[in-house]
């Protein structure tokens, strides 16, 4: 089995604000890319990631869940999701 390569307390307490940056920088950089390249890069993109960094999937997925249901921290993903939502093609 892979080490772990990152710190879980640190991926569990992650700030909002930080996470809205990088996904902002993500998106901003498949926007110009056809739907279905965008929704099927991400996904490899996440599951390769998550495999190299010793993380389980379905972890990462709670802890982005936990945020975005999160009423104080979600507010740092608002931008995200407007712009999803206003300027992918």
């Amino acid at each position: 089995m892979r080490t772990v390569k990152i710190d879980r307390d640190r991926l569990t307490s992650v700030s909002a604000k930080r996470v809205a940056q990088t996904a902002m920088r993500v998106i901003d950089a498949i926007q110009r890319d056809p739907r279905e390249s965008q929704i099927a890069g991400m996904a490899c993109a996440f599951v390769l990631l998550a495999k190299h960094l010793g993380v389980a999937q379905g972890d990462a997925l709670g802890i982005a869940q936990r945020i975005l249901n999160d009423k104080q921290r979600k507010t740092d993903l608002q931008a995200v999701w407007l712009y999803i939502q206003n300027e992918l093609k």
